[in-house]
């Protein structure tokens, strides 16, 4: 008796298991991680180009970006959206991102 479909099931997995790994590598893009969907339900703004460019910090460069103090990032975060931190904002918007792949 042949088994048919296992193929195919191991052929998603593959590219579920690539996905995940690309948005744990960090090669998602906050546009498409922080979506409008996501940034319009959990946030003051519409975008996350809105959210930074209405932030206290000067962001032009990755540099920018990473050399933010955290806590005042968290502060930020606290005033303008759901969530208690950065860190709590980008697991929910990663989990959601992942879901959206698991379901393609």
């Amino acid at each position: 008796m042949k088994i048919t479909g296992l193929n195919d099931l191991e052929k998603q997995l593959k590219r579920i298991t690539e996905n995940i790994k690309k948005q744990v590598d960090g090669e998602v893009k906050f546009e498409e991680l922080f979506n409008a969907d996501f940034m319009s339900a959990n946030t003051s703004f519409s975008n996350i180009t809105e959210f930074f460019d209405n932030s206290p910090f000067q962001i032009k460069t990755q540099e920018d970006f990473e050399s933010i103090d955290e806590s005042k990032l968290d502060e930020y975060v606290l005033e303008y959206t759901k969530f208690k931190s950065w860190t709590e904002m980008k697991q929910a918007a990663g989990a959601i991102y992942v879901k959206k792949k698991l379901n393609q």
